[in-house]
Protein backbone atom coordinates (compact mmCIF):
# COMPACT_ATOMS: atom_id res chain seq x y z
CA UNK A 1 0.00 0.00 0.00
CA UNK A 2 1.46 3.33 -1.11
CA UNK A 3 1.87 6.00 1.78
CA UNK A 4 2.70 9.46 1.70
CA UNK A 5 4.66 11.57 4.84
CA UNK A 6 5.66 14.60 4.65
CA UNK A 7 9.22 15.96 6.69
CA UNK A 8 11.18 19.17 6.96
CA UNK A 9 14.90 19.30 6.24
CA UNK A 10 16.29 21.30 9.21
CA UNK A 11 19.78 21.18 7.66
CA UNK A 12 18.66 23.25 4.63
CA UNK A 13 17.25 26.72 6.54
CA UNK A 14 16.87 29.44 4.43
CA UNK A 15 18.13 33.12 5.88
CA UNK A 16 14.43 33.59 7.05
CA UNK A 17 14.20 30.57 8.94
CA UNK A 18 12.03 28.68 6.98
CA UNK A 19 12.95 24.64 5.64
CA UNK A 20 11.88 22.33 2.55
CA UNK A 21 8.67 20.19 2.74
CA UNK A 22 10.14 17.25 1.52
CA UNK A 23 7.56 14.22 0.68
CA UNK A 24 8.84 10.62 1.44
CA UNK A 25 6.96 8.36 -0.62
CA UNK A 26 6.96 4.38 0.43
CA UNK A 27 5.46 1.27 -1.03
CA UNK A 28 6.12 -1.70 1.01
CA UNK A 29 10.10 -1.57 1.74
CA UNK A 30 11.07 1.20 -0.80
CA UNK A 31 10.61 4.54 -0.30
CA UNK A 32 11.70 7.79 -2.61
CA UNK A 33 11.38 11.24 -1.60
CA UNK A 34 10.00 14.30 -3.36
CA UNK A 35 10.30 17.88 -3.06
CA UNK A 36 7.44 19.75 -3.19
CA UNK A 37 9.07 23.00 -3.32
CA UNK A 38 7.30 24.44 -0.28
CA UNK A 39 8.75 25.79 2.81
CA UNK A 40 7.79 26.44 6.21
CA UNK A 41 10.09 27.47 9.82
CA UNK A 42 10.58 24.69 12.02
CA UNK A 43 8.91 26.67 14.70
CA UNK A 44 5.59 26.49 13.05
CA UNK A 45 6.03 23.00 11.71
CA UNK A 46 6.27 21.59 15.44
CA UNK A 47 3.75 24.42 16.39
CA UNK A 48 1.17 22.96 14.13
CA UNK A 49 1.84 19.36 14.88
CA UNK A 50 3.21 18.83 11.12
CA UNK A 51 0.18 20.59 9.95
CA UNK A 52 -2.25 18.29 11.36
CA UNK A 53 -3.47 20.47 13.81
CA UNK A 54 -6.29 23.15 13.13
CA UNK A 55 -4.71 25.87 11.16
CA UNK A 56 -5.03 29.78 12.51
CA UNK A 57 -2.75 31.07 9.26
CA UNK A 58 -4.06 31.48 5.81
CA UNK A 59 -0.70 30.68 4.77
CA UNK A 60 -0.19 27.40 6.69
CA UNK A 61 -4.00 26.38 5.06
CA UNK A 62 -2.83 27.30 1.45
CA UNK A 63 0.51 24.91 2.28
CA UNK A 64 -1.56 22.21 4.10
CA UNK A 65 -4.44 22.01 0.98
CA UNK A 66 -1.81 22.28 -1.56
CA UNK A 67 0.54 19.02 0.44
CA UNK A 68 -3.47 17.72 0.34
CA UNK A 69 -3.54 17.97 -3.64
CA UNK A 70 0.36 16.73 -4.00
CA UNK A 71 -0.71 13.47 -2.09
CA UNK A 72 -4.03 13.24 -4.01
CA UNK A 73 -2.16 13.42 -7.51
CA UNK A 74 0.62 10.91 -6.41
CA UNK A 75 -1.56 8.51 -5.28
CA UNK A 76 -3.77 8.78 -8.11
CA UNK A 77 -0.97 8.46 -10.50
CA UNK A 78 -0.07 5.33 -8.37
CA UNK A 79 -3.24 3.92 -9.35
CA UNK A 80 -3.79 4.50 -13.11
CA UNK A 81 0.23 3.51 -13.41
CA UNK A 82 -0.01 0.06 -11.18
CA UNK A 83 -3.27 -0.71 -13.06
CA UNK A 84 -1.56 -0.41 -16.63
CA UNK A 85 2.47 -0.89 -15.73
CA UNK A 86 3.89 -4.15 -14.11
CA UNK A 87 6.83 -3.08 -14.30
CA UNK A 88 5.97 -0.10 -12.15
CA UNK A 89 8.63 1.29 -9.03
CA UNK A 90 8.62 3.89 -7.38
CA UNK A 91 11.42 5.72 -9.59
CA UNK A 92 9.18 5.59 -12.30
CA UNK A 93 6.41 7.64 -10.06
CA UNK A 94 8.80 10.13 -8.91
CA UNK A 95 9.90 11.26 -12.48
CA UNK A 96 6.09 11.92 -13.59
CA UNK A 97 5.17 13.55 -10.41
CA UNK A 98 8.34 15.83 -11.32
CA UNK A 99 7.53 16.07 -15.07
CA UNK A 100 11.36 14.10 -16.45
CA UNK A 101 11.86 11.08 -18.02
CA UNK A 102 13.04 8.45 -16.08
CA UNK A 103 16.36 8.42 -15.11
CA UNK A 104 18.86 7.19 -17.69
CA UNK A 105 15.76 5.83 -19.52
CA UNK A 106 15.35 8.20 -22.65
CA UNK A 107 12.17 8.30 -24.69
CA UNK A 108 13.37 6.96 -28.50
CA UNK A 109 10.87 7.08 -31.52
CA UNK A 110 11.64 2.61 -32.54
CA UNK A 111 9.81 1.73 -29.15
CA UNK A 112 6.43 3.72 -30.15
CA UNK A 113 6.86 1.58 -33.52
CA UNK A 114 6.62 -1.66 -31.53
CA UNK A 115 3.47 -0.40 -29.43
CA UNK A 116 1.47 0.41 -32.25
CA UNK A 117 2.78 -2.45 -34.21
CA UNK A 118 1.75 -5.38 -31.21
CA UNK A 119 -1.64 -3.37 -31.25
CA UNK A 120 -2.14 -3.52 -34.40
CA UNK A 121 -1.12 -7.16 -34.79
CA UNK A 122 -3.90 -8.14 -31.75
CA UNK A 123 -6.29 -6.14 -34.50
CA UNK A 124 -5.12 -8.37 -37.08
CA UNK A 125 -6.00 -11.55 -34.88
CA UNK A 126 -9.26 -10.58 -34.58
CA UNK A 127 -9.74 -10.11 -38.10
CA UNK A 128 -10.38 -6.42 -37.33
CA UNK A 129 -7.08 -5.91 -39.87
CA UNK A 130 -5.38 -6.88 -42.51
CA UNK A 131 -2.10 -9.11 -42.64
CA UNK A 132 -0.84 -7.08 -45.30
CA UNK A 133 -1.69 -3.99 -43.30
CA UNK A 134 0.44 -5.29 -40.88
CA UNK A 135 3.66 -5.96 -42.82
CA UNK A 136 3.56 -2.63 -44.30
CA UNK A 137 3.74 -0.93 -40.43
CA UNK A 138 6.92 -3.91 -39.89
CA UNK A 139 8.32 -2.74 -43.02
CA UNK A 140 7.90 1.32 -42.12
CA UNK A 141 9.61 0.72 -38.84
CA UNK A 142 12.68 -1.56 -40.66
CA UNK A 143 12.53 1.99 -42.67
CA UNK A 144 13.47 3.84 -40.24
CA UNK A 145 15.41 2.36 -38.24
CA UNK A 146 17.69 2.15 -41.44
CA UNK A 147 17.47 5.51 -42.03
CA UNK A 148 18.57 6.03 -38.24
CA UNK A 149 21.13 3.58 -38.62
CA UNK A 150 22.60 5.54 -42.03
CA UNK A 151 22.09 9.01 -41.05
CA UNK A 152 22.88 9.25 -37.70
CA UNK A 153 24.91 6.28 -36.92
CA UNK A 154 22.61 5.37 -33.66
CA UNK A 155 20.92 2.08 -33.22
CA UNK A 156 17.37 4.83 -32.45
CA UNK A 157 16.87 8.52 -31.91
CA UNK A 158 15.19 10.16 -28.81
CA UNK A 159 11.68 11.73 -29.59
CA UNK A 160 13.04 15.20 -28.30
CA UNK A 161 15.49 15.16 -31.19
CA UNK A 162 13.16 14.99 -34.05
CA UNK A 163 13.11 17.93 -35.98
CA UNK A 164 11.22 19.07 -38.89
CA UNK A 165 14.97 18.17 -41.23
CA UNK A 166 14.75 15.12 -39.83
CA UNK A 167 11.37 14.22 -41.67
CA UNK A 168 12.38 15.67 -44.86
CA UNK A 169 15.93 13.87 -45.00
CA UNK A 170 13.66 10.54 -43.98
CA UNK A 171 11.21 11.17 -46.78
CA UNK A 172 13.72 12.00 -49.53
Amino acid sequence: MLKVYYYIKIDKVKVDGSCPIIAKVALGSKTTTISTGKWISHERWEATDHLKKTLTKTSEKVLKESLDILRLKIEKLHNSMSKFDEDFDLNKLKCQILGKPEEGNQITLLPFFDLHNDHFLKLVNFGERSKGSYQKYQRSKELVRLFIKKQYGADDIEVKKITSSFIYNLEN
